[in-house]
């Protein structure tokens, strides 16, 4: 494999990471917006409504979770193939 080609393959790389951190930061933003939600909710007279509402926030929390493992196994993995590619020359 070229240089070029292992700089493309890493460039694509980069931008799916980048890609999935703005996914995660939506997620973040999209439970912060939940949770002002709540707090507001907790302010009215009681309802039965809150069993939906609960379900909605582990819902995104499940989402906000499963990304963040995501990101982790991936930021995890790049050291050692960063450190792969420099010794044995591909980049």
């Amino acid at each position: 494999m070229t240089i070029e080609a292992r700089l493309d393959q890493w460039e694509r790389r980069q931008e799916a990471m980048i890609s999935a951190i703005g996914d995660l930061a939506t997620i973040t933003g999209s439970t912060h917006t939940l949770v002002v939600e709540l707090m507001e909710w907790l302010k009215a007279p009681p309802s039965n409504a809150i069993p939906d509402l609960i379900e909605e926030l582990t819902g995104t929390l499940q989402a906000l979770m499963a990304a963040v493992e995501a990101q982790g196994q991936q930021l995890t993995a790049l050291p050692a193939a960063v450190a792969r590619a420099v010794g044995t020359g591909e980049v």
